[in-house]
């Protein structure tokens, strides 16, 4: 988009753009079937030994529904019913990968005189992308989360012609970017670590739920790190002078330069 305000004098660009991608995403994984959530591990090759009974195997492989601490039951029962069969590769699972996207920019110029003329411009660019999943919640499949990008930069400058060997020019720039991860919207807003009763997991955050690590198996939950919200701004003045004479060219100038990061 171009169009002049003011004819000769002030102008105005801008753009605008926004992408919606909506896919799903294939993902195999290993979870345990109706027996082995019973403790049942029959079907196994490998034997499973009882460490409180120095280490002799279980009998037939199953486990006593008395040794099945009550949380763990719980949460093997969050896993899904396997889609087949077999011990591996036994459930597919077809989650939305989305992504939104939306970035636009405007720019003025306008020239007071010949001699000088100042020009500014506003950018935004901003990412939406919900958690992608390996399992539907509650199982998540760990290291899940919704995350958000939001990018400003905006600037004013200022061109002066002293003469036309000497040229200056004045710069002030501020920029902002924001990078948020929260636990993933479609598990809800309940405290899982409380509903499941899992002991030692933060009970205080919307939607938090620790992850699980069992070998062999896709991992349960969500983990650490939600919700972060990482920020930072630039703030720049910078002026240069440009003087020319005869074959000899000379610039010089300042650039102030602020950075700050932030990590909540």
């Amino acid at each position: 988009l171009f169009r002049s305000i003011i004819k000769n004098k002030t102008f105005i660009f801008g753009d605008w753009e926004r992408t919606n991608i909506r896919q799903a995403q294939t993902a195999i994984s290993t979870i345990p079937t109706a027996l082995e959530r019973s403790g049942n591990f029959s079907q196994e090759t490998k034997t499973l030994t009882n460490p409180m009974a120095g280490g002799a195997p279980f009998p037939g492989n199953i486990i006593p529904a008395s040794l099945i601490d009550p949380v763990a039951a719980t949460l093997v029962g969050l896993y899904p019913a396997p889609a087949n069969s077999k011990l591996a590769s036994n459930y597919l699972y077809n989650g939305p990968n989305d992504e939104d996207d939306l970035r636009y920019d405007i720019r003025v110029d306008h020239t007071f005189r010949e001699k000088d003329s100042i020009y500014g411009r506003i950018s935004h660019y901003g990412v939406t992308i919900p958690g992608i999943l390996n399992l539907p919640p509650p199982a998540f499949g760990a290291n899940a989360f919704d995350e958000t990008i939001h990018a400003w930069h905006s600037f004013l400058g200022w061109n002066h012609i002293f003469s036309g060997s000497l040229i200056a020019e004045t710069r002030v720039s501020w920029s902002y970017n924001q990078f948020a991860r929260h636990n993933p919207a479609v598990g809800g807003t309940a405290n899982l670590n409380e509903k499941y009763g899992i002991p030692g997991g933060n009970d205080s955050l919307a939607g938090g739920m620790s992850s699980f690590g069992i070998t062999g198996y896709a991992q349960l939950g969500l983990g650490a790190n939600n919700p972060t919200v990482r920020d930072s701004q630039n703030r720049q003045i910078m002026s240069d002078v440009d003087w020319s004479h005869g074959a000899q060219n000379i610039k010089f100038g300042v650039n102030v330069l602020r950075i700050q990061n932030n990590i909540v």
